[in-house]
């Protein structure tokens, strides 16, 4: 249906085609609905939290930010359709040729190679034959190489034209032996004058060339233009070319012959056309398939004419006639004021000024009667000087802003009020070649696509640059144009992951049963139908639809993001834009309608990829479908998968089948296989827990309900039995809530809860929502445990990590990426690159630190592969009586630094855990032998019959009795009983605290030298703390008031004599449990350090649901607690709480083999320790158990008794020889009694054993930490020189050959005995860095170079990266400035000397040495602590090097700064000022301690003359080795 307005007068008609844009609106409409639907359906996936499961919430995100994209993008191009016209001229209408105005025609050629110059010329002949009166018609060919043998070819070209001006049919014959001697004179002087670098240098800098081709130019040729007729002014520019100027592309060339023909010829009219693509309208040499879309249908038969019914298309490159006023930006008829602002935008030529008032008026002047004046003229504006100051490129002629100079000045132009139409006659007015290979196709597609991205990325954004002369949906669909090249983020998304998610049998999408279906299914077939409509239209075919759709997915796959990679990386300055002529075209594989995968890998890696992992996605998934038959879930998936492969069947072909030169090199398909497969691992990694966690739920239900039966639990089929008569909404709901997770139906009949009535069901409405929730992270454990009858005790979910997980392994890898060319420049020095400008040791130095760190940090990434959480359920446990025994090992060294009342509390607190008495025992390891202890024992058993029936009665936490009354319970008030006894309690407490302590004051008189002798020379000693015991002292006779069942406490004090090693901590460990074995023989085993009390009473239930589950037990060594501590402020200025590891580190290694033993809160399996197969060895073995455990024969026997539930309440005289015997100091020669913590976890791994690391929310234990620098430094060298001793012993992790330890574990041990060596790259910077930037020596690139990015990035992202850590743990910036303090500083001292120290032993020089730390406090360093000061009392050895170093980096960071002020440096020195200055923030509090404080915990000033001396002796060293170079 058609519009007509006509007039009798009437040059052209506007047709509007109403029924075409009824059609396209309703279209719209119902697509606009159908995507409301989907988003909706996307959206409120984020608000079900029911469903909320935290790895498909990537994929929906991504998914849903993909979908959001495309349906932004095709909002945009809507008014497109809205109001589609055609346009009809009728030509004969014209007034006569004398009052036609006149018509300049613009042509531009580059590369006389690339674009060969016959066929220039041809464009040439045929823009001259015009229907056009001559005398009106002015051709401009603009050369941008100035090469000779274009100029030759234009003048050859005007000798064809004149000739051909004769009768056409008459003198065929004789035209066309000249149009062959043309073509051959041509094509001669081509091949004479040959290409080579000389003529590339000239194309790049040559001065302007202006002529006129006329007769007397041409005067070789006699036979030019015989009949004398008037011929169009030809004129061949050639503008200035210096390499110091830019050149500005197609765009300088157009407005330089915009500049020249207004001083020649200055015709209003100007038709623009390239030298070879006329206008892809219809191309002569594109055949009915167009296998790359190059006659583009939905340009021009779709959205120009919808753009035309808007303010018109846009300009388009080429074949377009243009208004030169429109092109000028200035109003040129106001007057002098207005010329002169026009010479300030058009330049200062008077020629041209005055052309501007002219060009309305007809030429009367013929070229052939030119003077030189104005070619002369011309000369000048051509050159590259002229538009300097001048407003060209920006408001003035063909814009600069984009590489597509003719979207951007059609753009600008339609801002300011100017229309454009669009006129598509029957017959085709211009004719090009289309390029006819993918690798052309794909590089001309890119530089389009980068030259709208310019526009996208401007000030002049169509979608934020709002002129008030635009109409509003004519600047949406401006935004289309410029922004639909982003298409790629979300077509990217679209072939990966939901292939990779079918793969794996992850649904993206409703079921086809789900009503959201149809929204989806709508979407995609009506884009599909709507395309093939559109195809159909305009004379295609279904294979012309397919070969569109092909391409616009080979497009988006390459050219959409390396066009907007390129145009960004452009913006930022790192390349140069896009600009490459096409090459000699390839027609046979055009012909046959074969494409031709002759091109770069950039371009095919990617096409093959996403076709190969379509394939193996489609396969996979489709087998996958088949084996668990969800159709129904996985259908969209699928057929989106099957469309990828039908539409990428030439890609296939190619890969599989073609054999010729133009199919896909096997080099490109081996690249991309592992792409694809590095794919469908990562997929893995992502999908995979969640496939089966799927797989569970779907194909489980029937195993559940079997199990339900056959554990003759029957909740769900009583409950809805008894609810048949009811209508309640909150029974309903329950009902689901059942029905749904029948896991925890099954949980909640465990625990006694059978809903018979509707009573009980509405009380059960809380617990169940409760159960539910708990139970739905984990309920795939859920649902193996009910498939074997068993209840849930545990339950390991990485979900909740993915996310963390995910994004370690992107910062890993950009990480990795970022270092890559670090270590390629450090090594461009050595093979003289970099300029050799600097010294060759600090260069030397630098790198071997730069390197150590990276290997450090390379080992540390196996912590953040596979972080995992556990959660346990100990009220699933079993009756007490059918738990096992647990031994509890407390070990305490010095009365004095580890005070006896906090060591007896430690105990207390064992004691006090919720565990069965008889089941539970206790010993404590006094390395001291101080008789102290063992007083204070007795004080302590007698305490305890008190605390215990206390604790259990009123469920009191914490159950450390000094920690209860130091946090002032509040007592409730309605609860008398409990005052009652919490006030006896108190005086109970007060009793036995003055008891213990005024012990220790009487043994303060006794001589203390005979005490340290006593405490490295004493005998062994056993005793058992009883009532029998305790009841011998007077004190003592109200013990036990409630006769209620004790714990076992011993008191063990080895035999220690100076001739032998005691073995410090882990001789203790190994002794207790030789005697424990004898006594108790507990399968597991708690251990404690003496300041490390029990702060919650669940610990060993919690770490018993991982012993008694018969699937893990076997496997279990150990159960880690974290160490946590009572003492630490918010400020937490040593780092004592480690915050590095326990929250980051351990969970990761739980994701591996599990996390190393911490020397304290670990439960640990007795068989581990023994490092023997208990049950392989029988009597014939007993040599070989006497050989490993000694020559006890109780001992020997206990091995096979460990899991028997006798236990010994009465001791005979035996048994306790026999434990003194145990704790004899020869008794370990010449047995395989191992080692402590680190050491012990080590071997335990390296057999075969894994570790589980539980964090419960409640801290199951609490600890004194350090609170002064002296201490935390003592205990850090210890740590340290324990740590290298293991790395340099022949256990050494990296070289472990060990087959049953994993890879990743090996490193993670790796990095745990080689981080101390962190020292040695933490001094050379300490160092180094500051004596360079000292002496203005720069070690880092420029701040403009681009290998500053790289360095700039690792340094940022290593600080961001502990940042974002401490506040996952709460923290704050503070914090992690303490943190990174303290690395430092232990850097500087604790490695170093532990390094020493463990060196030192090595070789024999001295022992290694072992000092508790001291966890007794004053005053002083509570209040410095808590206030956040440093306490700096410690010894001279760990003050001085870090004063020298602070010293170092400010008198260095003042000479830099200075130094940079002075020369203007900063570009060179700004990476080493900046490090400088970061040192100097972190190390305030040394430098307030050496300045301002005057309190006695500061800095000695002798301490800061010695480091200040040191320093300047480092800086007069650094003088003499670098400045001498």
């Amino acid at each position: 249906m058609e519009n007509s307005h006509t007039h009798t007068t009437s040059l052209h008609h506007c047709h509007v085609h109403k029924l075409k844009a009824v059609l396209y609106l309703s279209h719209s409409l119902s697509h606009f609905l159908a995507l409301v639907a989907i988003l909706y359906y996307r959206a409120i996936f984020f608000l079900d939290k029911a469903g909320f499961k935290l790895i498909p919430f990537l994929l929906w995100l991504v998914l849903f930010a993909a979908e959001l994209l495309f349906s932004f993008i095709w909002f945009l191009k809507q008014p497109f359709y809205w109001w589609p016209v055609t346009r009809t001229i009728f030509t004969e209408r014209l007034p006569k040729d004398e009052k036609l105005p006149g018509i300049d025609v613009f042509m531009c050629t580059t590369d006389p190679k690339k674009e060969p110059t016959f066929e220039v010329m041809n464009t040439v002949i045929s823009a001259m034959s015009l229907d056009y009166p001559a005398e009106k018609l002015s051709v401009y060919l603009s050369d941008d190489g100035g090469d000779s043998v274009t100029l030759n070819g234009i003048k050859d070209a005007w000798t064809e034209e004149a000739s051909q001006s004769r009768e056409f049919i008459e003198d065929r014959n004789t035209l066309q032996e000249k149009y062959k001697a043309f073509k051959m004179r041509v094509q001669r002087k081509s091949v004479g004058d040959e290409i080579n670098g000389d003529s590339k240098r000239s194309a790049q800098d040559h001065p302007s060339n202006v002529q006129v081709i006329d007769g007397k130019v041409i005067e070789e040729d006699t036979a030019a233009n015989p009949e004398h007729v008037v011929m169009p002014s030809l004129v061949y520019v050639a503008h200035e070319k210096r390499r110091s100027h830019p050149h500005h592309f197609k765009a300088g060339a157009l407005n330089v012959l915009l500049r020249i023909s207004a001083t020649l010829s200055n015709f209003p009219c100007i038709l623009v056309l390239d030298c070879w693509v006329q206008y892809p309208q219809i191309y002569h040499n594109v055949n009915e398939n167009d296998i790359y879309d190059c006659q583009m249908r939905f340009v021009w038969t779709v959205y120009w004419p919808g753009a035309d019914g808007l303010q018109g298309p846009v300009i388009s490159g080429t074949n377009f006639y243009i208004n030169r006023k429109a092109l000028y930006g200035v109003n040129i008829y106001d007057g002098n004021d207005i010329m002169r602002e026009a010479r300030k935008i058009l330049g200062p030529s008077t020629e041209f000024i005055k052309s501007l008032r002219q060009n309305d008026m007809p030429s009367k002047t013929k070229h052939s009667e030119l003077c030189t004046a104005p070619v002369q003229e011309a000369q000048y504006l051509a050159s590259c000087t002229y538009e300097e100051n001048t407003k060209w490129g920006e408001g003035a002629g063909f814009w600069y802003k984009s590489v597509l100079e003719d979207a951007m000045t059609g753009y600008m132009l339609q801002s300011k009020g100017w229309r454009s139409v669009y006129l598509n006659p029957p017959r085709p007015q211009f004719l090009g070649s289309a390029t006819t290979n993918l690798d052309e196709y794909l590089i001309q597609f890119s530089r389009w696509i980068s030259g709208l991205a310019e526009i996208g990325l401007l000030k002049y954004c169509p979608l934020f640059y709002s002129p008030s002369r635009m109409q509003i949906f004519h600047r949406i669909s401006s935004s289309w144009v410029v922004l639909y090249c982003f298409d790629f983020i979300a077509v990217w998304c679209f072939v990966t992951i939901p292939l990779i998610s079918y793969l794996y049998g992850v649904s993206l999408y409703p079921k086809v049963s789900d009503p959201f279906f149809i929204a989806f299914g709508f979407v995609f077939i009506s884009s599909l139908v709507k395309h093939l409509c559109e195809v159909v239209d305009t004379v295609g075919s279904v294979r012309t639809w397919l070969n569109e759709q092909r391409i616009w997915k080979i497009k988006s796959l390459t050219c959409f993001g390396y066009g907007v990679a390129d145009c960004v990386m452009a913006k930022l300055g790192l390349s140069y834009l896009l600009i490459k002529l096409r090459t000699v075209i390839k027609l046979s594989y055009m012909k046959m309608g074969t494409y031709d995968f002759s091109t770069s890998n950039m371009f095919l890696v990617p096409l093959v990829s996403v076709i190969s992992l379509n394939l193996c996605c489609f396969v996979g998934g489709v087998a996958r479908v088949i084996g668990v038959g969800n159709w129904d879930e996985m259908f969209g998936q699928g057929i989106l998968s099957l469309y990828g492969l039908i539409i990428s069947y030439p890609l296939l072909e190619t890969m599989f089948v073609r054999q010729d030169k133009g199919c896909i090199p096997l080099s490109a398909t081996l690249t991309s296989s592992v792409f694809v497969v590095l794919s469908i691992i990562f997929g893995c990694f992502i999908f995979l827990s969640q496939s089966l966690q799927q797989q569970q739920e779907t194909g489980n239900d029937v195993v559940v309900q079997q199990v339900l039966e056959w554990s003759n639990v029957d909740g769900n089929t009583a409950l809805h039995t008894a609810l048949e008569t009811y209508d309640d909404e909150e029974v309903e709901q329950a009902k689901e809530l059942v029905d749904l997770y029948p896991s925890a139906a099954y949980a909640m009949n465990i625990e006694g809860f059978c809903p018979l009535n509707l009573a009980i069901v509405k009380e059960l409405a809380d617990p169940v929502q409760h159960m539910l929730q708990k139970l739905q992270p984990f309920k795939e454990d859920a649902l193996n445990c009910l498939t074997k009858g068993q209840s849930i005790l545990h339950a390991a979910v990485s979900a909740q990590k993915i996310v963390r997980a995910f994004l370690n392994r992107s910062y890993a890898l950009l990480h990795i990426l970022a270092t890559a060319p670090i270590f390629y420049l450090r090594a461009a020095y050595f093979f003289g690159h970099a300029g050799n400008v600097v010294p060759l040791l600090p260069w030397l130095l630098v790198s071997a630190a730069e390197i150590l760190f990276f290997f450090s940090w390379i080992l540390k990434l196996s912590y953040y592969w596979r972080p995992l959480t556990r959660t346990v359920f100990p009220e699933n446990l079993p009756v007490d009586e059918e738990l096992p025994k647990i031994d509890v090992f407390v070990c305490t060294a010095d009365p004095i630094r580890e005070p006896t009342f906090d060591a007896m509390n430690t105990v207390i607190s064992a004691m006090s855990l919720d565990y069965p008495a008889h089941k539970l025992s206790v010993y404590v390891s006094d390395d001291g032998g101080a008789s102290v202890t063992l007083d204070a024992m007795k004080h302590a058993w007698v305490f305890a019959t008190w605390w215990l029936p206390f604790c259990k009665r009123y469920n009191i936490l914490p159950i450390s009795p000094k920690a209860f009354f130091q946090q002032h319970f509040q007592q409730p008030s309605h609860n008398t009983h409990f005052i009652q006894d919490s006030k006896l309690l108190k005086e109970k407490y007060e009793e036995f605290e003055e008891r213990v302590l005024s012990w220790k004051e009487r043994r303060g008189d006794v001589n203390e030298n005979n005490a340290k002798r006593s405490a490295q020379d004493h005998s062994p000693i056993i005793q058992v703390i009883n009532e029998s015991f305790v009841g011998d002292d007077d004190n003592s006779a109200t013990t036990n008031p409630e006769n209620i069942e004790m714990p076992f406490l011993v008191y063990v004090a080895r035999e220690k004599r100076p001739s032998h090693h005691h073995h410090f901590k882990a001789g203790a460990l190994n002794v207790l449990q030789r005697v424990s074995s004898i006594f108790s023989n507990a399968p597991y085993i708690l251990v404690l350090d003496c300041d490390m009390y029990c702060n919650d009473s669940n610990s060993a239930r919690q770490a018993m649901c991982f012993y008694v589950d018969p699937e893990i037990n076997r496997s279990i060594a150990w159960v880690q607690f974290p160490q946590k501590f009572h003492n630490i402020n918010e400020k937490d200025i040593y780092d004592s709480q480690l915050r590095a590891s326990w929250p980051i580190i351990y969970p990761g290694t739980d994701g591996i083999q599990g996390p190393i033993l911490s020397g304290t809160n670990f439960y640990i399996n007795r068989k581990a320790l023994y490092g023997f197969n208990i049950s392989a060895a029988g009597n014939d073995n007993i040599n070989e158990l006497r050989h490993t455990f000694g020559s006890s024969n109780l001992l020997i026997k206990s091995l096979s008794q460990i899991d028997e539930p006798e236990y010994p309440r009465k001791l005979s005289s035996d048994y306790l020889q026999e434990a003194q015997f145990l704790a004899t100091c020869v008794y370990e020669e010449e047995t395989q009694w191992v080692v402590e913590d680190v050491m012990t976890g080590y071997i335990l791994h390296s057999k075969g054993w894994k570790s589980v690391y539980l964090n419960p929310p409640s801290p199951q234990f609490l600890g004194s930490a350090t609170t002064n620098l002296n201490e935390a430094i003592i205990q850090h060298s210890r740590w340290t020189a324990g740590l290298l001793q293991l790395g340099l012993s022949n256990y050494f992790p990296l070289f472990n050959t060990s087959t049953r330890m994993l890879i990743l574990q090996k490193l993670i041990y790796s990095w745990i005995v080689l981080y101390p060596l962190d020292f040695l790259p933490i001094s050379c910077f300490a160092i180094i860095q500051p004596l360079c930037l000292f002496y203005g020596i720069p070690l880092y690139p420029k701040i403009s170079d681009p290998f500053f990015i790289p360095f700039a990035f690792v340094f940022i992202s290593s600080h961001l990266r502990p940042l974002y850590e401490a506040f996952s743990c709460g923290g704050s910036i503070n914090l992690w400035l303490n943190t990174q303090r303290i690395v430092l500083i232990k850097g500087l001292t604790s490695y170093v000397y532990g390094t020493l120290d463990c060196v030192m032993g090595k070789l024999g020089i001295r022992e290694t040495s072992f000092m508790p730390t001291n966890k007794a406090g004053d005053d002083d360093t509570s209040k410095w602590y808590l206030n956040g000061k440093y306490d700096f009392r410690t010894s001279n050895m760990f003050l001085v090097p870090i004063v020298t170093a602070v010293t170092l980096n400010l008198s260095s960071f003042v000479a830099g700064v200075a130094r940079a002020i002075v020369t203007q440096s900063w570009d060179t020195l700004f990476a080493q000022a900046f490090f400088s200055f970061y040192i100097f923030i972190i190390s305030l509090p040394v430098i307030e301690g050496m300045l301002l404080r005057k309190d006695k915990a500061r800095i000695p000033v002798s301490t800061t003359l010695k480091s200040t001396l040191l320093s300047w002796f480092v800086l007069s060293l650094g003088y003499l080795i670098l400045l001498r170079h």
